[in-house]
């Protein structure tokens, strides 16, 4: 890093960053530091098994899990509540915003209550790709290929 233009005194030092800056080697592991530290100063623990997931267990019974990629956070909880107070502690200390809870980081979690499963639908990706390179008008096929077509070298 140099010294800015109109800055230079002919010194030739360079400046001492006392805040991490977006772009460099080290933000990522400077947003770990505080995000974990804020994390640990409202009740949460990382788990030994994963270093982005962090839990909290309250004395009534409550429990929150938190996985953090990069800078999204995907909240689990046993209760409403928990969940509730978690996200205050989260927006007093962090600018957030709250995304729909369907959505995870550009796919959709499809859930089906009466087979208990959850999927994930990856159609808007998809589609983005498709207009990306000019595709999304295209008619779509269940199988491109014929399925009885012996392949050889």
């Amino acid at each position: 890093m140099h010294q800015p233009q109109g800055f230079d005194d002919g010194s030739g030092q360079v400046f001492r960053l006392i805040r991490s800056l977006y772009g460099l080697h080290q933000a990522a592991q400077c947003w770990n530091k505080y995000l974990h530290n804020e994390l640990i100063m409202i009740g949460h623990h990382k788990t030994y098994s994963d270093a982005a997931v962090y839990v909290q267990r309250s004395t009534n019974g409550k429990i929150t899990i938190l996985v953090i990629h990069v800078d999204n956070v995907l909240s689990f909880g046993n209760t409403s509540a928990g969940l509730k107070i978690t996200w205050d502690q989260l927006h007093n200390t962090f600018a957030m915003k709250e995304e729909d809870h369907n959505w995870v980081m550009g796919f959709q979690l499809v859930e089906n209550q009466a087979q208990h499963t959850i999927a994930i639908n990856h159609r808007q990706y998809i589609h983005t790709i498709s207009c990306h390179f000019n595709m999304h008008e295209c008619e779509p096929i269940d199988m491109p290929l014929d399925h009885t077509i012996v392949l050889s070298e």
